[in-house]
């Protein structure tokens, strides 16, 4: 391996040891860790005290994957353990074992946290209900499908199938209308979780979260129910698209709306909102140029032409796949591809001028990357034939240590198992 390689593989290596050793009893890691010099850490210090799971914002399935990967890269038995006994959490406790979905939070000293069939909200999200807000319901969709790939025992993918009769127990609209709240109390109902996120339509569920799980649900199961409501939420979702976007929330009904300190605000009646605020469409967290992909592909080939989509180049050999990689992170950097942040009502200063700065901030590192990512490809360039063949004999290596059902799982190619249904299983062992 080359020098610098095995800086940065200790490096990741070093992080995964810092997941298990904050990792609780129950298998769910911490919102936040107090790491001492020389590696030592203890959970603690996050938004959540331990006893806590935060599903949202990849709390758990982050960590989950990087230790399926840091076992796909050494073999060492303690990163698959890892990795098993959050997805045992996961798919156990936190999945609602009727509808799949998964709340925000949960505290994982109680036995029965949805019994009660109450939800509470609050500064982070819902408990006692589902959620869609952040990929709480998406990400454990995602584990649970793993996790049979990995064991293959069937109740992990038992506590994820009514994730799609959620979804459509879930829909909000009337008539054409297609679209989902954030969050949903035990009885599936929209209820609030912030001053801003109300109980109505959200369009940014859609591209992130309710389209792409009912993509992958048609491709798994093969019913046709998944794929109408997925080109029936298409054809809504662009028919209501304006030249800046959308807008922030939609009643069932299809009308532009938003939510502020708990209250609905229609578009159509700008002089009842609060002042200096104005109605306005935004393309923030919203996009449909995947959905159209989806949608191209459905409508050409179907089931197959998208299977054939997740599958991937799974036939790219290293340096393929490491060139491919390096054109990928070059797209992310390259700033024609960049989206306009459009600008914000006057009177919010505090907003803009915080805008601002990430702005600067993430455009600086974007530009530092692109340099990097143009040195790499100059070193590549410039290598001799040893030490290509050098990388290219440790990767083959590492791909033939690792154990073949966990090969594939992760490494940012979880679509290959999402691809894979009852009868075809074998290609993602």
């Amino acid at each position: 391996m080359a020098k610098h390689g095995k800086k940065y593989l200790e490096a990741g290596l070093k992080t995964a040891d810092v997941f298990l050793q904050v990792q609780q009893p129950t298998g769910h890691f911490p919102t936040g860790a107090v790491i001492r010099r020389g590696g030592k850490a203890k959970a603690g210090g996050g938004k959540h005290p331990p006893h806590v799971a935060r599903m949202e914002d990849g709390y758990q399935f982050r960590p989950f994957c990087l230790l399926l990967y840091a076992y796909q890269l050494t073999n060492e038995k303690k990163y698959l353990e890892g990795a098993k006994r959050c997805g045992e959490f996961i798919t156990g406790r936190m999945q609602h074992q009727k509808w799949g979905w998964c709340p925000d939070v949960l505290d994982s000293r109680k036995k029965n946290p949805y019994a009660d069939k109450r939800s509470r909200h609050g500064g982070f999200g819902v408990e006692g209900g589902g959620s869609l807000s952040d990929y709480c319901t998406t990400d454990g969709l995602r584990t649970a499908v793993i996790m049979y790939h990995l064991t293959k025992d069937k109740k992990h993918l038992k506590a994820a199938a009514g994730v799609g009769n959620w979804l459509f127990a879930t829909q909000l609209g009337k008539g054409k209308v297609r679209g989902w709240g954030d969050n949903y109390d035990a009885n599936n109902q929209p209820v609030a979780a912030r001053q801003f996120e109300g109980t109505q339509i959200d369009p940014r569920n859609w591209n992130r979260f309710a389209g792409p799980m009912l993509v992958w649900l048609y491709v798994m199961t093969g019913q046709q129910k998944y794929r109408n409501l997925f080109e029936e939420s298409c054809e809504w979702m662009l028919a209501v698209e304006q030249p800046d976007g959308w807008g922030y929330e939609y009643t069932a009904e299809g009308k532009p709306s938003t939510t502020m300190g708990y209250k609905l605000y229609l578009y159509e009646e700008p002089e009842k909102w609060p002042k200096n605020v104005k109605p306005r469409y935004t393309r923030g967290k919203v996009q449909m140029e995947d959905s159209k992909q989806m949608l191209a592909l459905l409508r050409k080939g179907g089931r197959k032409a998208l299977r054939e989509r997740f599958r991937g180049p799974v036939k790219y050999g290293d340096r393929q796949y490491l060139q491919a990689r390096l054109d990928a992170a070059r797209r992310c950097t390259d700033e024609q591809f960049m989206v306009k942040v459009q600008p914000l009502e006057k009177g919010d200063g505090s907003w803009i001028r915080h805008g601002k700065f990430i702005m600067a901030k993430h455009l600086d590192r974007v530009r530092d990357l692109r340099s990097v990512l143009s040195q790499d490809a100059a070193i590549h360039r410039s290598e001799d034939d040893a030490l290509r063949r050098e990388r290219a004999g440790h990767l083959s290596r590492i791909r033939h240590e690792v154990k073949p059902r966990c090969a594939g799982l992760v490494d940012l190619r979880l679509h290959l198992a999402l691809a894979c249904d009852g009868h075809d299983t074998e290609r993602c062992q």
